[in-house]
């Protein structure tokens, strides 16, 4: 993949310095690009172990592997993990579910003996899915909503919670480059780190600064979007808590989508038990 896009970028180029950096920039602002370069930083970013001598008996021990401030506790390493590797697990997590989704759906239906009546096991884990994304994006936008449209709101929230890790990310990495610096101009002589990991550390949190730069538009868009948001979370959250079988898009005789619009309007009752939330929504009451 990265020879047939050199050999792309060498044929728009067309042999110039001028076209290869416009190249360069419409490869920057590619999502497989961007993708590919967050990996690639990361793994030149992030520390590698103390390589071993080629003889261990021959008295010689292994240097200890020097542990990152970011993993030297528990709770500094789940955060950092999860900024580090949120953005990379969170889609590939959530593309794989969908296909494997897509591609449950189409054997239950083809070896199912009743063509026109949803398998019971398929049923409940749809109307799973459907309750708890009904959660997140109120069921008016969940619901009644086609598989398309699904899709693209899915996507969206995906690719909003990627930006923030990222973001997050860029805010570890900055914060290590000055650390680095520090410790390397505020420490003795005999205690300085190598310079070529200082050196190393800085250039990567440059790097990732330029990616955040180009994304900049994007984070002003989320920035805006969470300060948006923000004043409708109390609403929500109480509505989930006082009234969760509305908030999950339930009625006393099923989901809102397959409900009459009169039966919508007269409201739900929240003296209900969460247990036969549950099972409604699963599809078994």
């Amino acid at each position: 993949a990265a020879a047939l896009e050199a050999r792309r970028m060498r044929a728009r180029a067309g042999g110039g310095f001028r076209g290869a950096r416009r190249a360069a920039e419409s490869l920057a602002s590619d999502p497989v690009g961007q993708y590919l370069f967050y990996c690639a930083l990361l793994l030149v970013w992030a520390p590698r172990p103390a390589a071993s001598p080629p003889f261990p008996g021959a008295g010689s021990a292994p240097a200890p592997m020097v542990v990152p401030w970011w993993l030297s506790s528990p709770r500094t390493a789940v955060a950092s993990s999860l900024c580090l590797l949120g953005p990379i697990l969170l889609r590939e997590v959530v593309s794989t579910a969908w296909v494997a989704s897509d591609v449950s759906v189409l054997l239950a239906t083809s070896s199912s003996s009743r063509p026109g009546r949803e398998p019971a096991p398929l049923r409940m884990a749809r109307g799973a899915v459907d309750a708890v994304m009904s959660l997140l994006f109120t069921p008016s936008k969940w619901r009644n909503a086609s598989p398309a449209a699904r899709q693209r709101t899915l996507a969206g929230a995906v690719s909003k919670t990627s930006l923030g890790l990222e973001a997050l990310t860029g805010l570890l990495i900055a914060y290590d480059a000055v650390r680095a610096f520090l410790d390397y101009a505020l420490s003795a002589i005999s205690n300085r780190p190598h310079l070529a990991g200082v050196a190393k550390r800085i250039v990567c949190a440059q790097l990732y600064m330029n990616f955040l730069l180009v994304r900049r538009r994007k984070i002003h868009e989320l920035v805006g979007t969470i300060r948006g948001g923000a004043l409708h979370v109390p609403e929500r959250v109480l509505d989930v808590l006082l009234e969760p079988r509305k908030a999950m898009g339930l009625g006393e005789r099923g989901p809102v989508d397959s409900m009459p619009s009169e039966t919508l309007a007269e409201g739900v009752d929240g003296q209900t038990s969460w247990k036969k939330n549950v099972l409604v929504a699963l599809g078994i009451d």
